[in-house]
């Protein structure tokens, strides 16, 4: 059965139940509240999707973690579209931290789906009715219906836009932004998906399209659209029952129930307005801000309710149901609980999170003796299983049977950029390296004359005020300048050769490493391993346990790990990502398929912590499979880890985790096929030399949370096995990150709100000395919380002793220092404090921040810094960028360029890190490619040919600032232009910029038409073509200076092509070959000058492929 047609049968069988039907003839008869009780499980869910078939509804919860479940239920019911979850404003009382913009704008278009009266499905915290919302009149004045045709004042529109609180930019890449090209207005309003991007002719709305806020390019067009421009969620006019529908229906909590939440509420507002918001500027008090118990009740007596009861009531409607059983892992029991059921006349249902599990259910069930047919198998994803007697329907959850959680999918309803096409833009002030002078200060585009044609070019200023400028076919010969973030470097002075002699001593230290690492590479494949089987059966399902929707990268490091393997010689490669993007789970498959294969595996880890959690992971993974997990650590008693050590040496276990335990000359394994090591830099020395000594003829997978960038990924490929985990986890909640001056206010109302919603907290003070002063203002700032302190300094056993009990929850809040920057994954700490956020690096509060919003929940990170004056320009400027990246992954490369620096130097040794700063981490990478590709075509006896075509044509060829204002998206567009590698991808960045910045001026067009005849010219191995009057000039490229054969070559190529082509070969110092060209328009001599490059490319490789 397909996953819609299993649903679509529960929700039947529910219809059909006794109490059900009761319930609905009440409702139909017009009964205004109807207690109901006996619900069990999911059918909770099934019973309440029934009910709201086709009729607004709004369900009362007390619990935003559980209303987040019930909303996975609901919306695989009723289907995503129809069901939300009303953000709460305040996750406490006068908690002044507003809405994230992605929440603001999901609770915008909740209000506009409520206002014209939609039948969805809301889920609502008790404590949201306590708040008051925008009235009717005040939506409707920021909600427009556009349409394709019709007439709209544009300044008026975009005046309104700016009164409403939204920000014009040069891109828009967030909710409330706007940007305006000429004709062309691209606003990314509330409450809807995406950006739209809206083309004008005068005031008149042409076309609307819809666009993607990353690559700003549109993607599909939209005949109308309704717009929100004003947010609305500073209103606060109506309590929430105003904007439903009156024949909306509300499933609610008992009474007395709801009524004890919001008194507490309302306690606990009273509580915070004397200590707290009494004292803040535009508050109300509690009285005047939110609804009183009494009023919230009141609100809702005028819609039909249905009170759900945990048990059975005495006076209403019962269900008879009850949950699923735990059956621990155990398929027998399992089977024996289904044939009973089937026994008594029960369908039975097992709803299994994916195909690949639910094969593997099959398999199980009919290894343990069940015939088929008795119970349906089928794709399905509800919390909980449920029996009801009453429609004899057994319902059943393999994450219940096996005590697996079940999967979690955050909706991410707003497409937000992730920012990262902005971080290699150049900006005036930026430190640049070119290739040929060295290191200089970029100041901007600038527009230059020659021979009265325009140019724009770079200019870069040097030692001296002296000043290099840039034409735009040399711009690849500048990158931005980076090194260890602090790191400022020196002016190169221009004509004194001291840029040729660092340059020349770094490119000879770079062909050494790079000599090194070929030979090392070319040892490795000679070498003979363990060549391990194709995945098996249990492989796939296993895999496809996996809870996750896997990325883009894990799917290749996984792919490239399990090719590795099945080859004849040992693997050895490092899987590089930030912490949290599923490097752990690379490991776990490599680990299975070195398992299922016959052969142990080793997982080593640098901390006992680490081990534990490892531990956890690969038990869980495999618990369904026959392969034995040990761990040796220290919190194992000396019996226990003798046992472990006799069953790894008689191959009774397949997988052991351990810290440097496991390198010791006593842990002998019988047949070692696998090698994992964990953060191979946070060994000792005489460890290392012990993993290099393993390493000789067993497969080895290192991971490392010290990112590695793709460019030297790149300048290494073929030398060193590199996979990259750099994207991150689908559906990861952006941590909302707040820069405040430290107050006592912020740190109890920050440490509130996470206990609030059952979480924990991490507190970084990474000064020893006054840490336990720390501790003490905390305690007494909020005495009922459990804190407790984690430091370097403590001996193992007490901060291991500290660790584990946080993790097990014995703690509310761990102060600590930096130690919690790698090895630490606790799900349930989701809000991060850090104290004097100004002296840490970006990387370090990049890394630092990673540490949380590892689960569903919305992450909360607070920096706490000094007053503004007491902070240096570089901090303010660090805290900036930090507070700007808020997607996990979303900055990566610049908050990480500090840490792939280091983890350049992890892999090429650390005496490279001198000649990163003295040439930059850029130019670094592109000699070492250099080197690298060098030595690779000598082995080949081919060496590479490099060039750039020179094109001269008699008009201005740039990009106006007329047509693209923004210096830096210029800038980019220039860069995009030049690393285009064909006509076709001209062709499509062509359209691109018509899209997004409207019809291209004649500057821009012969700026694509210079850059497609130097990318042609390339191909046909022309150094230089140059449009004179009436003629076109070419300059035959010469490899080896031989200038005469290069001119017979190229007569020889033209003179096949035909009559039409007059050539004139030019006795000059420069071999030079004129062509005539007899009609003067000179998109006709372009066009020509096209075809005949591509003819010439066309010959030399028939010459080619002939040799």
């Amino acid at each position: 059965m397909t996953p819609h047609s299993v649903l679509d049968t529960l929700l039947e069988r529910c219809r059909q139940e006794p109490a059900t039907k009761d319930v609905l003839a009440r409702l139909a008869a017009g009964e205004k509240l109807l207690p109901v009780g006996g619900l069990a499980g999911s059918l909770n869910q099934v019973f309440q999707a029934v009910l709201a078939e086709g009729r607004q509804t709004l369900l009362l919860v007390d619990d935003l973690n559980e209303a987040d479940a019930l909303r996975d239920d609901l919306a695989l019911l009723l289907g995503k579209d129809k069901v939300f979850l009303l953000p709460p404003r305040e996750l406490m009382p006068y908690d002044r931290k507003s809405l994230p913009l992605d929440k603001r704008s999901e609770l915008m278009e909740i209000m506009r789906k409520l206002r014209f009266g939609e039948p969805i499905f809301l889920l609502a915290n008790l404590r949201s009715l306590c708040e008051k919302f925008p009235a009717a009149k005040v939506l409707d004045r920021g909600i427009h219906q556009l349409e394709t045709g019709m007439s709209l004042d544009r300044d008026e529109f975009l005046e309104s836009l700016v009164e409403a609180g939204f920000r014009r930019e040069s891109a828009v890449e967030d909710i409330a932004q706007f940007s305006v090209r000429g004709g062309i207005l691209d606003l990314y309003p509330w409450g809807i998906e995406f950006p739209i991007r809206i083309e004008f002719f005068g005031d008149e709305i042409e076309s609307i399209r819809a666009f993607d806020p990353d690559t700003q390019v549109s993607n599909r067009p939209l005949s109308s659209v309704t717009l929100i421009t004003s947010a609305g969620t500073e209103s606060h006019d109506v309590p929430l029952s105003d904007l439903l529908r009156p024949d909306a229906l509300v499933i609610q909590l008992p009474r007395a129930l709801m009524k004890d939440h919001l008194d507490f509420f309302h306690r606990e507002a009273q509580h915070n307005w004397d200590t707290l918001g009494s004292g803040q500027d535009g508050e109300w008090p509690p009285e005047l801000k939110y609804l009183r118990p009494a009023e919230v009740l009141n609100s809702l007596v005028s819609f039909q309710r249905v009170e759900l009861h945990p048990a059975a009531v005495a006076e209403g409607i019962n269900f008879s149901s009850r949950q699923q059983e735990s059956f621990q892992r155990n398929v027998k029991l399992l089977v024996e609980s289904l044939q009973e059921l089937h026994g008594e006349g029960y369908a039975l249902y097992l709803l299994c999170d994916n195909n690949g599990q639910r094969e593997r259910m099959e398999e199980l069930l009919e290894e343990c003796g069940l015939a088929a047919g008795i119970v349906k198998v089928s794709i399905g994803s509800l919390r909980e299983g449920y029996v009801s007697r009453d429609s004899r329907t057994a319902v059943f959850t393999d994450h219940q049977v096996f005590n697996r959680p079940k999967a979690r999918r955050n909706p991410r309803r707003f497409r937000r950029a992730t920012m990262l096409r902005k971080i290699d833009n150049l900006e005036p002030g930026d430190f640049v390296v070119h290739i040929r002078f060295g290191i200089g200060q970029f100041e901007g585009l600038t527009r230059i004359t020659v021979n009265e044609v325009e140019r724009e070019v770079l200019k870069i200023r040097y030692h001296g005020d002296n000043w290099v400028f840039v034409k735009l076919e040399n711009f690849k010969d500048v990158e931005k300048y980076s090194a260890q973030e602090g790191f400022e470097p020196v002016l190169n002075k221009l004509g004194t050769g001291d840029w040729e002699r660092a340059k020349k001593k770094t490119r000879k230290d770079i062909q050494k490493i790079a000599q090194e690492l070929v030979e090392l590479y070319a040892r490795r494949k000679m070498s003979r391993g363990h060549s391990f089987a194709a995945d098996t059966v249990w492989q796939r399902e296993m895999e496809a346990a996996f809870e996750y929707e896997e990325t883009s990268d894990q799917l290749k490091a996984i792919a490239d790990t399990k090719k590795d393997m099945e080859q004849g010689f040992p693997m050895d490669r490092l899987i590089c990502g930030d912490v949290g993007f599923g490097k752990t789970e690379v490991a776990v498959r490599a680990v299975f398929k070195a398992v299922a294969d016959g052969k142990q595996a080793a997982v080593l880890v640098p901390t006992t912590i680490l081990a534990q959690q490892h531990f956890q992971t690969f038990s869980n993974r495999f618990a369904e499979f026959p392969a034995q997990v040990e761990v040796l650590s220290r919190f194992r008693t000396r019996k226990e880890i003798d046992a472990a050590l006799a069953n790894v040496a008689a191959g009774r276990t397949d997988v052991v985790i351990g810290t440097h335990r496991l390198l010791s000359k006593d842990v002998v394994f019988k047949d070692l096929g696998l090698l994992v090591v964990d953060e191979e830099q946070r060994f000792g020395v005489k460890h290392k030399e012990r993993i290099k000594q393993l390493r000789a003829n067993l497969d080895v997978l290192t991971l490392t949370a010290t990112p590695i960038p793709r460019t030297l990924d790149m300048a290494m490929l073929g030398i060193k096995d590199l996979s990259l985990v750099n994207v991150p986890p689908a559906n990861r909640l952006p941590i909302e990150t707040e820069i405040v001056a430290f107050n006592k206010t912020t740190i109890r109302n920050a440490i509130m709100r996470e206990l609030d919603r059952d979480g924990q907290v991490y507190f970084v003070h990474n000064r020893v000395q006054s840490i336990d002063t720390m501790r003490a203002m905390l305690e007494d700032l909020l005495p009922e919380v459990r804190f407790c302190v984690g430091h370097g300094q403590m001996p193992d056993g007490q901060l291991e002793k500290v660790m584990l009990d946080f993790m097990h929850r014995r703690y509310d809040v761990l102060i600590s220092t930096m130690i919690i920057e790698s090895g630490l994954d606790i799900p349930n700490v989701n809000t991060m404090i850090v104290s004097r956020a100004d002296t840490f690096g970006l990387a370090q509060l990049y890394q630092l921040r990673g540490r949380i919003g590892r689960s569903h929940r919305q992450a909360y990170a607070y920096l706490l810094t000094p007053p503004a004056f007491d902070m240096t320009p570089v901090a303010k400027k660090r805290l900036y960028t930090i507070g700007e990246l808020t997607d996990l992954g979303s900055g990566f490369k610049i908050a990480m360029r500090d840490l792939e620096i280091r983890g350049a130097g992890n892999i090429l040794g650390k005496e490279q890190s001198g000649h990163i700063a003295t040439v930059g981490y850029e130019l670094y990478n592109k000699l070492l490619e250099e080197a690298i590709l060098e030595l690779k075509h000598q082995e080949q006896a081919v060496a590479p040919e490099r060039f750039e075509t020179r094109v001269d044509l008699p008009f201005n060829a740039l990009l106006p600032e007329s047509y693209i204002e923004d210096p830096g998206e210029r800038m980019n567009q220039y860069r995009r232009l030049l690393n285009a590698r064909d006509s076709e991808e001209l062709h499509v960045l062509r359209s691109e910029m018509r899209d997004r910045f409207g019809s291209m001026p004649q500057d821009a067009v012969m700026l694509f038409h210079l850059v497609e005849i130097q990318k042609l010219g390339q191909a046909a191995q022309i150094a230089r073509v140059e449009f004179t009057n009436r003629r076109l000039v070419l300059h035959p490229f010469t490899k080896d200076g031989d200038e005469a054969a290069a001119g017979r070559r190229l007569v020889s190529q033209l003179q096949h092509l035909g009559p039409e082509w007059p050539v004139e070969l030019e006795s000059t110092p420069s071999l030079r070959i004129a062509l005539s060209q007899k009609n003067t328009e000179m998109s006709v001599r372009i066009d020509q000058t096209r075809a005949l490059l591509k003819e010439l490319t066309m010959a030399l490789e028939k010459v080619s492929a002939a040799v």
